[in-house]
């Protein structure tokens, strides 16, 4: 098979239009910044149920703050990250307060020490040992996020890195 010869008018012509394409490209690319993901982190970014199906249907009013948490994570904005996985855990301490008819609108200390006389007045004898023991573990759980990251993040005490924010996450 024969190889067709390109004349230099038309080689002339094709870089022409190569440097002007080239050109136009960084003409479009110059008033803008672009991003690369590592891939250990892009799953973070895209997934539209980071922490699954169950956790999203019992919070749904937590689905902005996780899947913004994931975002956060993917992008290294490690600090924004726990701040909005406090904002999950408002709705954990929410539905715990609702459970044992709390009112949820003060502050975390105030609701989880609520939380906790409530557990202790209703008890054993009327949800059962495991249901009590249930909620103390929820409630207990609770006053140590309070304690170890929420107040630190929510009230700039402090800033995370990728290790801490990622340990928080799982």
């Amino acid at each position: 098979m024969a190889v067709p010869v390109v004349g230099a008018t038309v080689l002339e012509e094709l870089r022409r239009h190569c440097v002007s394409l080239a050109q136009t490209i960084i003409d479009e690319l110059s008033g803008r910044k672009l991003y690369t993901l590592d891939r250990r982190h892009a799953i973070w970014f895209d997934d539209p149920s980071p922490f699954g199906a169950v956790v999203e249907d019992a919070f749904p009013s937590a689905c902005f703050d996780i899947r913004e948490a994931a975002k956060c994570r993917a992008v290294g904005r490690w600090t924004a990250c726990v701040m909005h996985l406090m904002r999950v855990m408002e709705a954990g301490l929410g539905a715990l307060a609702h459970h044992h008819d709390v009112p949820a609108d003060a502050n975390w200390n105030q609701v989880i020490n609520q939380i906790e006389a409530r557990i202790r007045e209703v008890g054993k004898r009327s949800h059962g040992p495991e249901a009590e023991q249930c909620a103390a573990e929820a409630a207990t759980h609770l006053r140590f996020v309070k304690n170890a990251w929420r107040n630190h993040a929510m009230h700039r005490f402090e800033k995370y890195d990728e290790e801490r924010a990622a340990s928080i996450v799982d």
